[in-house]
């Protein structure tokens, strides 16, 4: 019928077409990452071919869920296979808040080297440093986000004027 390379096209078109996951799949995917089950995770992204950005609704991503939980190792296994680190879920929370709320430095650390907006706001206007700051056992974290010059809020202090 047609030659190899044409066999090549279509075979590309076909993966490049396939039907979305299902809301379930990714229900049960978004379960495996907020149990920081690595393998399970890694099975759905490699084998059943989810992104791992993949949620529903306004739920959080697999890497959020990752963050929160202080899990360095599957944080670093999505953003090395495209987790965005500043994806937001329904209430304006990136990864980065994630981070900040389950107070591992090493996760902030992780976000901020793949480029985390650091002063972004939630929806109710809470930076991850604040968000930091509002929880026991996070001084860590909030002074390691000083230092990369993280703010209470997005917008820059105080009045400007250039004259």
């Amino acid at each position: 019928m047609g030659s190899a390379a044409e066999a090549g096209v279509t075979d590309q078109y076909t993966v490049a077409t396939a039907p979305p996951a299902s809301e379930s799949s990714i229900l049960q995917f978004l379960v495996s990452a907020a149990q920081l089950d690595f393998a399970a995770v890694r099975r759905w992204v490699e084998r059943k071919g989810l992104h791992p950005d993949a949620t529903v609704g306004a739920k959080p991503t697999a890497v959020c869920y990752a963050a929160v939980g202080g899990d360095a190792r599957l944080m670093s296994y999505l953003l090395s296979n495209g987790a965005s680190v500043d994806i937001e879920d329904g209430m304006g929370m990136t990864p980065l808040h994630y981070a900040a709320l389950g107070g591992d430095p090493v996760c902030v650390s992780m976000l901020v080297a793949h480029g985390a907006r650091l002063n972004k706001e939630t929806l109710h206007g809470k930076t991850p440093l604040a968000i930091s700051r509002s929880r026991p056992d996070t001084s860590e974290c909030s002074d390691l986000l000083e230092r990369y010059g993280a703010r209470l809020t997005e917008q820059p202090l105080g009045p400007r004027m250039f004259h």
